[in-house]
């Protein structure tokens, strides 16, 4: 039996290793342009200018995570440096995953096991790069592993709480509701009045911003998914499958 100091100590070393995994591949990856683009939106958001890429142009919303974009707004507008900031931010996503990791590996699979997790987690190598991006990828990532670890111990309303943030992190995170929920309802033995407060949580969480999205940019989904997905398409969808279907011919 492993006792708490020794848990503890393991857990603050998997969290040094995450920082010097992120000064490492930080000499390699300074900040995608991405960051500049949540930046610009952010300073714009703080300067009055409202959620907008340009002052006084079309509102589009270019951005894909609408909680970085407001909390590097409410950075600048208190006089921090926001690219300091969005990059603290990035590192203590990364190491709230791993301290997340390993205190509930250490839990279910055992001391060893459970540090071993989540040093796999600090030493690779994406993460690392991620660490210093000044993006929301870090954050999005705490957030499922911390959603997963509320649900695996069955705290609905935190999962919920940690569900909606989700989905305010990334375009992709109301993705995530099916399953977790789906996996609350079988522990709960299908009993729907016990998720009624949790649902309830997580749509109160999200629906503010969604609804301000539609009102305010006039669409229910970010301009980015246009742009990388082309829209929605039965063309689309055809060519995909029909690229699916094929055999790449050996050179």
């Amino acid at each position: 039996m492993i006792s708490p100091p020794y848990r503890y100590t393991a857990i603050a070393l998997v969290a040094g290793a995450m920082l010097l995994s992120a000064l490492f591949f930080y000499s390699s990856n300074r900040c995608p342009d991405d960051a500049f683009i949540s930046l610009r939106y952010a300073r714009n958001l703080a300067e009055g200018e409202g959620l907008c890429f340009n002052p006084g142009g079309e509102r589009v919303e270019g951005f894909s995570s609408p909680l970085h974009v407001m909390l590097m707004g409410a950075a600048i507008f208190l006089g921090a440096d926001p690219l300091q900031v969005s990059q603290f931010s990035s590192i203590f996503g990364a190491v709230l995953c791993v301290v997340a990791v390993a205190w509930w590996g250490q839990r279910r699979l055992g001391f060893w096991w459970g540090t071993f997790a989540a040093l796999a987690v600090a030493l690779n190598p994406s993460v690392g790069t991620w660490a210093r991006g000044g993006l929301e990828s870090t954050i999005f990532m705490a957030l499922v592993v911390m959603a997963l670890i509320a649900a695996a111990e069955e705290k609905w309303k935190t999962m919920a709480i940690l569900a909606g943030l989700l989905a305010l992190t990334r375009p992709e995170g109301p993705l995530y509701w099916l399953p977790l929920f789906l996996y609350a309802l079988f522990v709960l033995r299908r009993d729907y009045r016990a998720l009624r407060t949790p649902i309830l949580l997580t749509l109160g969480t999200y629906l503010p911003w969604f609804i301000f999205r539609v009102l305010y940019f006039h669409d229910i989904l970010p301009n980015t998914y246009y742009a990388k997905m082309d829209g929605v398409r039965a063309a689309q969808t055809r060519r995909g499958l029909d690229l699916s279907g094929r055999v790449p011919r050996q050179e």
